[in-house]
């Protein structure tokens, strides 16, 4: 399955990314992308965690589940679609909204080596920021993906670099409020400005959340050979 990624990475650095272990947190857009890319990339352990039930409206930009899918817990289809691409992988599920009173009970049991945010609830992003950096663990966060539709603003940076995003301010001034040095927390951002039609919701279509999942995923896995 894996003969031409390791032609393009070679096999010391595909045993390495093996031995790796991977926390996705939110298994929406973004999240789904990530995992999709990391298990065809030859990951073969994660932590997934969210406590959602996919829904029809997910359906127009969330890769990981199909219309039988509905109702169904999205830890269950992610596992069961990874498991479908490799059934050599592990997954652990966890059923939960991470928070900051729960954050530590949840991941302390397990030895993580990235953790990636892919939520938009900013007290479970502030709970995620400082749990990493707390115990030193690398991260990466995703920002906001509603609204857009030019994938190509989308970039690697860090939070101190970012603009126009609604969300981003928001976690800016959060960890600020928290002590955290905003030029140390590295995070997927779009710079494009938000094309709102409707006043009352967040719109998205397929293609901004699922390229900044797959951007978040090679930066990991770059990350991670680079540190080797």
């Amino acid at each position: 399955m894996f003969e031409r990624v390791v032609g393009m990475i070679g096999q010391n650095n595909f045993d390495l990314l093996q031995s790796k272990t991977i926390c996705i947190i939110g298994l929406g857009g973004v999240g789904g992308s990530v995992v999709d890319a990391l298990v065809r990339s030859g990951i073969l352990s994660f932590i997934i965690v969210d406590y959602d039930l996919v829904e029809e409206s997910n359906l127009n930009r969330q890769i990981l589940y199909r219309l039988n899918d509905v109702g169904m817990e999205k830890v269950d289809c992610t596992k069961k679609h990874i498991l479908s691409i490799n059934p050599n992988c592990h997954v652990i599920e966890v059923k939960d909204k991470i928070t900051s009173s729960n954050i530590s009970t949840i991941l302390s049991k397990y030895q993580i080596d990235y953790i990636i945010d892919a939520i938009d609830d900013i007290d479970g992003k502030v709970a995620i920021t400082t749990y990493a950096i707390k115990n030193h663990i690398d991260f990466i966060v995703s920002l906001g993906t509603a609204n857009k539709l030019n994938s190509s603003q989308i970039e690697i940076t860090k939070l101190n670099k970012t603009t126009v995003d609604p969300l981003a301010k928001k976690f800016r001034y959060t960890l600020k409020k928290y002590g955290v040095d905003i030029s140390s927390v590295r995070v997927a951002f779009s710079s494009e400005k938000n094309e709102k039609i409707s006043k009352t919701s967040l719109n998205s279509m397929y293609f901004v959340p699922n390229c900044t999942g797959i951007k978040i995923a090679e930066y990991v896995l770059l990350d991670l050979l680079k540190k080797q």
